[in-house]
């Protein structure tokens, strides 16, 4: 009976060393990804201090969106003396030696606060930006080594020189910052910042005067007056701060700031490490973790093959070893010429897996924009060059454990032998047990995934359920001017204008502009909205009521927007708002709220459903419609969401992008289209993450399948080769082949019942696990799980039917000749 198959031997040595490097590999990527994201060191910033993002504890959560820049005055002083706390914005500012309309622009960084105090910064050159800087307006700028180098030949060229914006704004270099440090934006986006200047010259930048009646600079203190929202603020403690005192001390701090904070917030948050938006640290963090979890997983199941397959050939060559070991060959010499053969395979598993490695890091820098900054050669180098020495280590031991076992083996009467097949077939089930448990919860874990990904894209998000055309436009250029110097009259024709090209493409069709649909921002900005003595946090947004209508916004109560006469104080509330301030949609209808700081209160006439414009799986916040027909700043500013109700085809939607781009070319507006999506497109966007993730999920269960089936194919091997005797036997004695065949095939299929219920009582914890760290709440033994069970069941059948069937066709005779 030929079940030995040694012509095949190599081809499943080969398949079972490359799933090991492979997962070998996405551990050791896992791993140093993680250990860079989670990183508490912040490049250039000095060691010794703990760097915190602070923002406020509201009764809906923590928000680290809305602590304003013009907030920090006031905290500042509360603060510890050895405590700093800061902002950094930055932007993409023209700036040249002289100036000039046409000059290329580069990140700059406004600072707010102690930012660079708060980081510790040593410059190579002059002083830091100061508060007095900030409250003063002092038109002073930083640079980095490398900009200084490029622009005065070294540092101390450079303190004195003075740079121009495209307006002509002096700025005069007061220090230089080493090349190390590039911004805590680096962390998060390609470009670094190589200049950082006072964050209230906010006002001056792309226009070049203050806004006030005479132009002159208001001779208050500025930094109170300018309120910037979005990055987290930075707070620096020393490292002998403990999470107690920390705390004691943002409460007493918030005693003291109590009566000035808006009714929701409970007290000061902290979120590490630093990150400039932490709910989306926190999200990447808690899937790094899942996928870490599952390389390993792939790693126990390759590193069992690889053990399987090294037990079936040393039990293949068990003849030989007894052979030799008769012959007086002594057991130090066979453990020496195993540990050569193993010193090999060590050397290419780690050089493969290290190839492996790099190349995933290449294609997680493409793949995923967010992690291209954290993704480098010198943040991977570190984790690398600890954890894979380590797991080769422990998958190489876990590969001689077969030979040490049969060497170690001797039986009482003092004959050299290697034998145990009970033994043997014991450990065989074992292996084959947790494989199937291994790959029933790797299988389950990517059913849950595509699930997860089609409910993202067929859930209500509270609009889009409607043919449509939505145009995704961004301002470019003079972005502060239009910002800082307002012009209502101006931004209404400018609006009533884009919107009539907009409508020209289809006419007869409603057309409005609104609020960005965005994906994975973690930039919404919620803000405080009292109604009496109630108090809820809510996102405000503009629309028009054409971009209500057209984008199938609905109204569950009242009315939208007039159409023809806008009115300031009329608001469209999101019905989750509805309920938590008022009881119900019904209730709120002429009711009034105000936003936070705002003296006018609103009035509100329409209630809608809940609206989701990031998607249902992204954190978001209830959502407050103004009119934005009643802006100032109508589109400039903010990226804005163009609507055309009704389908356009190809060619139409080119049509309409011509059109648009050249009524912003004739009226010198600099905007950019950045998309012209369908509402299914712009629904699939939405859902884009998820989608990913499925398929990631896929690839990995398809993984551990491939692993899982080629061990229990080894497995069956094995365990065939053990009863090679007993089915001689029972071939002489008249067993029939359909005999032999169930019960190979019904004993595989047993065991793997056996893995499959391991792994089915584990998946209520696991379910909790992996809502934890994906986000998305799934029923452990729902439809999805039976069905990801059920194939798993099926390709074990299917892989257990071959050999078992190959047996079973085996002649007596030939099965005789095996005894």
């Amino acid at each position: 009976m030929d079940i030995e198959m040694p012509q095949r031997a190599w081809w499943w040595q080969g398949v079972a060393y490359a799933l090991l490097a492979l997962a070998i590999a996405a551990t050791a990527l896992a791993f140093a990804v993680s250990q860079a994201w989670n990183s508490p060191l912040i490049p250039g910033a000095a060691p010794g201090y703990r760097y915190l993002a602070l923002g406020y504890r509201r009764a809906s959560g923590n928000d680290f969106a809305s602590l304003a820049t013009n907030e920090l005055p006031a905290i500042l002083p509360k603060l510890p003396a050895d405590w700093r706390l800061g902002t950094e914005f930055s932007s993409d500012v023209s700036l040249a030696l002289r100036p000039d309309k046409d000059i290329p622009a580069v990140r700059v960084g406004l600072i707010f606060g102690d930012y660079l105090q708060a980081l510790h910064l040593h410059p190579l050159a002059g002083r830091l930006i100061s508060l007095r800087d900030q409250e003063d307006g002092n038109a002073v700028i930083l640079l980095s080594a490398g900009q200084a180098q490029r622009w005065f030949g070294s540092a101390q060229a450079a303190i004195g020189r003075v740079v121009h914006d495209s307006h002509g704004l002096a700025l005069r270099v007061i220090g230089v910052l080493p090349n190390a440090f590039q911004g805590t934006e680096h962390l998060f986006y390609r470009r670094p910042t190589v200049a950082w200047i006072p964050g209230t010259l906010v006002v001056l930048l792309s226009n070049g005067h203050w806004p006030t009646s005479n132009g002159h600079k208001p001779a208050d203190n500025l930094l109170a007056r300018i309120p910037v929202t979005g990055p987290a603020p930075l707070l620096s403690v020393p490292d002998d701060v403990g999470v107690p005192r920390l705390h004691a001390e943002l409460a007493r701090v918030y005693a003291q700031s109590r009566l000035r904070l808006s009714k929701d917030v409970r007290g000061f948050a902290v979120a590490a490490p630093y990150s400039l938006t932490p709910s989306i640290q926190r999200q990447y963090a808690q899937r790094m973790r899942l996928f870490l979890g599952l390389a390993l997983a792939a790693l126990v199941l390759a590193a069992i093959n690889v053990l399987v397959l090294q037990w079936l050939g040393y039990l293949r060559r068990r003849g030989t070893l007894n052979l030799e070991r008769v012959l007086g060959a002594r057991r130090g010499f066979l453990m020496r010429r195993m540990l050569m053969r193993d010193l090999l395979v060590l050397v290419a598993l780690l050089l493969g897996s290290t190839l492996l490695a790099v190349l995933g890091a290449v294609f997680l820098r493409h793949v995923v924009s967010n992690l291209a900054p954290v993704v480098t050669v010198g943040a991977l180098l570190a984790p690398l060059a600890r954890i894979l020495p380590a797991v080769v280590a422990v998958v190489m031991l876990a590969e001689l454990l077969p030979m040490m076992v049969l060497l170690g083996r001797e039986r009482l009467d003092g004959v050299r032998t290697i034998s145990g097949a009970r033994g043997d077939r014991v450990f065989g089930a074992l292996l084959l047990t947790s494989e199937i448990s291994l790959g029933v919860v790797m299988s389950v874990l990517a059913a849950w995934a595509i699930a997860y990904a089609w409910h993202a894209t067929h859930e209500d998000v509270g609009f889009l359920d409607r043919p449509a055309t939505l145009v995704e436009i961004r301002p470019q250029g003079d972005v502060f001017g239009a910002l800082m110097h307002p012009d209502l009259r101006k931004a209404q024709v400018f609006l009533q204008q884009t919107l009539h090209v907009l409508a020209s493409a289809q006419p007869g069709v409603i057309a409005g502009a609104g609020p960005q649909i965005m994906r994975n921002t973690g930039y919404d900005l919620p803000k405080s909205i009292n109604a009496d003595t109630r108090s809820a946090t809510a996102c405000v947004v503009s629309a028009t009521p054409g971009w209500i209508t057209a984008a199938g916004v609905r109204l569950r109560a009242g009315v939208n927007f007039d159409t023809h006469h806008a009115q300031a104080d009329q608001v469209l509330l999101d019905a989750r708002l509805a309920e938590q301030l008022f009881g119900s949609a019904r209730s709120a209808l002429g009711r009034s709220v105000s936003e936070q700081g705002a003296p006018v209160p609103w009035r509100i006439i329409g209630v809608v459903a809940p609206v989701y414009l990031h998607g249902t799986q992204q954190d978001h916040c209830p959502v407050v419609f103004e009119d934005l027909r009643n802006s100032k700043f109508g589109l400039s500013g903010n990226p804005h969401t163009l609507v055309l109700a009704g389908h356009q085809d190809a060619a139409q939607r080119q049509t309409l992008r011509e059109r648009l781009n050249a009524f912003f070319q004739r009226e010198h507006a600099a905007f950019e289209i950045e998309s012209i999506r369908s509402t299914t497109q712009t629904r699939d966007w939405l859902a884009a993450q998820q989608i990913t993730e499925s398929r990631v999920f896929t690839l990995i269960a398809l993984f551990a399948w491939a692993i899982a089936l080629s061990g229990i194919v080894a497995l069956l091997r094995l365990y065939l080769a053990q009863r090679r005797r007993l089915l001689a036997i029972e071939s002489a004695l008249g067993a029939t082949p359909s005999r032999i065949y169930l019960g190979v095939v019904l004993g595989t299929l047993a065991v793997a019942g056996i893995g499959a219920l391991i792994a089915l009582l584990l998946l209520p914890w696991l379910a909790t696990q992996y809502a934890l760290l994906s986000g998305a709440q799934v029923s452990p033994y729902g439809q999805a799980t039976w069905i990801a069970l059920a194939v798993l069941l099926l390709a074990v059948f299917l892989v257990a039917h071959f050999p078992a069937r190959r047996a079973a066709r085996a002649e007596p005779a030939e099965s005789l000749h095996e005894l």
